[in-house]
């Protein structure tokens, strides 16, 4: 659907107006079956594995990270979704601050002008400052390129995601 939102604004089909009024109804409905999915058995999920989700500060696009994240609660897993553009910083402590076993970390390609930090940059920076036990999943096109002994997994597409979540419950 996004994908054919994009090619209608390319061909002056839709304006860019239209493009954020479905977004806003999309982000909406993802974010009823989220919260719906999101079960208050504390007991429960304070023995499952805690994930944090969330894009580089700059990068606003959600849909993926909002997708993995009802995933994740599919699953069962304790979810932090911390939402888009999250600085290093806050990443940080919230993963000293909660027992997070691996992040899902969406890097879209953005303009230049845009870039408030650059994808290796971002995950640099987060590589040095956390423990080396949470695992970082990508998603994305940007490929993943920095030198660590971190877990580091590229998803290449949510039944690739589904999978990873199913063999790591």
């Amino acid at each position: 659907l996004l994908l054919r939102v994009g090619s209608l604004i390319e061909e002056k089909k839709l304006s860019i107006a239209q493009e954020h009024i479905l977004s806003t109804c999309l982000r909406d409905f993802l974010g009823g079956i989220y919260q719906s999915l999101a079960p208050y058995d504390f007991a429960n999920k304070s023995q499952s594995k805690g994930v944090l989700l969330t894009t580089r500060e700059g990068d606003f696009h959600e849909f993926g990270i909002l997708l993995a994240a009802i995933l994740c609660n599919l699953y069962r897993f304790r979810v932090y979704y911390l939402g888009p553009n999250m600085p290093v910083e806050d990443i940080i402590h919230t993963c000293e601050q909660f027992k997070i076993h691996f992040m899902i970390l969406g890097l879209t390609a953005l303009p230049k002008s845009r870039e408030l930090i650059s994808a290796g940059n971002f995950l640099e920076q987060l590589d040095g400052c956390i423990s080396k036990k949470i695992q970082f999943w990508v998603g994305g096109k940007i490929p993943v390129e920095i030198a660590t002994p971190r877990k580091i997994i590229q998803i290449k597409d949510f039944k690739f995601l589904d999978n990873l979540l199913e063999i790591n419950i």
